[in-house]
């Protein structure tokens, strides 16, 4: 396993993240493409995922039921084109 080490900026917390090879390589590659330091990558992420809601949250971390999966991901799609239609109206 590989170590990430994450720095949040405000409150200068750290975080250590471990992570297969083969993910290592990816947010490398990632960051390299993207022109970002790994810790501005994770800061990011963590940002985005701080601020969604305890499904989606739950969506991303593979915790929701099979069966229930189908239908939150169809009321994800939902909810995204209509966010979408918001802002191409206003």
């Amino acid at each position: 396993m590989n170590r990430v080490m994450i720095a949040c900026m405000e409150d200068a917390r750290q975080i250590q993240v471990k992570v297969s090879a083969q993910a290592y390589t990816q947010i490398e590659h990632e960051c390299e493409r993207l022109g970002m330091t790994k810790v501005a990558m994770f800061s990011r992420l963590v940002a985005w995922f701080s601020a969604q809601d305890d499904v989606t949250r739950m969506a991303v971390l593979g915790m929701l039921p099979p069966s229930i999966a189908p239908d939150v991901a169809a009321a994800a799609l939902r909810k995204i084109a209509e966010r979408r239609e918001k802002k191409s109206a206003g």
